[in-house]
């Protein structure tokens, strides 16, 4: 029967696979199938009612002429419903075959798109031009293989050399102010130190020189009580015991002007201190502003050396040229501008796109596929097996990716390129065609719902 056909075209070792049964062709699938032991039937039908008659005939004739009655005797004898059953049985045969096929057979079902292709089995990688500029050199062909870090066009860095060299000037300059200020401050933590020691050298000399005067005092003082003594006994005159008070009240005054004169030093030790230290934290703090140009000036240098490596623009990885974009040289290209790609070498996998409602809980991995290319004629090349690697579970762009591998063992007459384009039939399912048949049935009756509602709308409109 036309409906259990299928066909199988060899190539090398490429084979074309089972017809693919969608679910659009259930109609052409089984119809010729159960047309044929039909038709048998009703041939049968026929032939039996045309003998049936004949032999009525045959027999209303034999009353009038008895040559004519032995004729038609002889005539069934040799007719007779051999023919007839052996029809009938043949019928029943066929039908009983057609019905068991149709009952407990099974059949692939294939989703198809016709949005496949070969790829590599690693991404291929944009060149971009990283930065602004004008192209002053480029070495870019089609199918040309490079290398990783290979240099294939450059950029004019020019107007970046300059500023890099105005930039190291400034930091040179910056650097050697921050050097001299560093110097100026060793020199007046230096001097500060120097003053603090001096100063408490001055200090300790003028405690000294108090112990001293105080000794002094308290000598004057103890003769300036004996002279008292001894005038009141009557033994020196009174201007002689004046003068011992007054050298004692001397000597005690020239104490006071010690401790005044110490007090002096220790304020102007205090004074001295704070405006050195207030130098020093002007110069530590021009040190800092300092070290931040520098560190500004350091940071922008190394960002300009950064660009002026990215003018020259080079391959990520290694492979060929696949695509090329149209650059000469002086034109002006923006940061982000796509220049070529780059195509890995490695394996070859297939990619194909589905829509939802085809991938979307019925393709999954290791089931089998056929991929024929859309240049390469399945009859003459065959078609590639393949089977299905991974589908991703999400929508995007309004289709679903499949990814699929081919199968090693096969040679192949098709040479095999990134990017060709073709069709790819994943087998889903195996089912009986009465499955089939019942589920077309239902998404008919599914179509007939849908429109039913419209109509019912158009109805109450007309009203």
């Amino acid at each position: 029967m036309i409906g259990m056909l299928r066909i199988k075209v060899k190539q090398g070792h490429y084979s074309q696979p089972r017809q693919a049964l969608c679910d659009e062709d259930l109609v052409g699938f089984f119809l010729p199938g159960a047309l044929c032991p039909l038709t048998i039937y009703v041939y049968a039908g026929k032939l039996l009612k045309t003998k049936t008659k004949t032999k009525i005939r045959g027999g209303s004739q034999s009353g009038l002429d008895s040559g004519s009655f032995f004729r038609s005797a002889r005539s069934l004898h040799a007719d007779g419903f051999r023919w007839s059953i052996v029809v009938i049985c043949l019928s029943a045969v066929l039908l009983g075959a057609w019905g068991a096929w149709f009952a407990f057979s099974r059949v692939s079902v294939y989703k198809k798109t016709d949005m496949a292709r070969f790829a590599v089995n690693r991404l291929p990688h944009p060149v971009e031009a990283l930065i602004y500029g004008r192209v002053v050199w480029i070495n870019l062909k089609l199918e040309q293989k490079v290398k990783e870090g290979e240099i294939i066009a450059r950029l004019d860095a020019k107007p970046l050399n300059r500023q890099l060299e105005e930039e190291s000037m400034r930091l040179a300059a910056f650097t050697s102010q921050a050097n001299a200020l560093r110097e100026e401050l060793a020199a007046r933590k230096r001097a500060l130190n120097q003053t603090n020691s001096a100063a408490l050298s001055e200090i300790d000399e003028a405690r000294a020189r108090i112990r001293e005067a105080e000794s002094v005092a308290q000598l004057a003082e103890k003769e300036a009580s004996r002279s008292s003594s001894l005038f009141a006994r009557g033994v020196i005159f009174e201007a002689k015991k004046d003068e011992a008070d007054t050298e004692a009240a001397r000597k005690r005054a020239a104490v006071e002007s010690l401790e005044f004169y110490t007090k002096k030093i220790h304020f102007k030790l205090n004074s001295e201190k704070n405006d050195r230290r207030a130098a020093l934290n002007h110069v530590m703090s021009e040190i800092s502003e300092i070290e931040g140009y520098i560190a500004a000036s350091a940071g922008l240098i190394e960002r300009l050396e950064y660009e002026i490596d990215q003018t020259n623009i080079r391959a990520s990885v290694t492979g060929r040229i696949g695509e090329l974009a149209q650059i000469s040289i002086g034109k002006i290209v923006q940061k982000g501008d796509r220049l070529a790609t780059v195509i890995p070498s490695g394996t070859y996998k297939i990619i194909a796109d589905f829509p939802p409602s085809k991938a979307l809980g019925r393709i999954r991995s290791g089931q089998s596929a056929w991929f024929r290319l859309h240049g390469f004629p399945w009859a003459q090349y065959g078609a590639i097996a393949a089977t299905v690697e991974r589908a991703a579970c999400e929508v995007r762009n309004g289709l679903v990716r499949v990814e699929l591998s081919i199968n090693d063992e096969q040679v192949s007459l098709i040479p095999v390129q990134h990017g060709l384009p073709g069709t790819i039939e994943v087998e889903v399912e195996r089912i009986s065609p009465a499955l089939l048949a019942l589920r077309a049935a239902g998404r008919l009756f599914s179509r007939q719902d849908t429109f039913l509602p419209d109509t019912a709308m158009e109805t109450r409109d007309t009203q």
